[in-house]
């Protein structure tokens, strides 16, 4: 549930910035638990 929060966070072009940071935070926390997201995640990167 956290991590679709933060990917719909990703989608708003004002809160981009803060969604990047949280998923920064995220995955130093969670070690490598994120590698399932890093396809989404990358199609955000992109868009940004």
């Amino acid at each position: 549930i956290c991590m679709d929060h933060i990917l719909s966070v990703l989608r708003i072009p004002t809160e981009r910035a803060s969604g990047f940071i949280a998923l920064g935070e995220m995955a130093g926390a969670l070690d490598g638990e994120l590698i399932e997201y890093l396809p989404t995640i990358t199609s955000h990167l992109r868009e940004a």
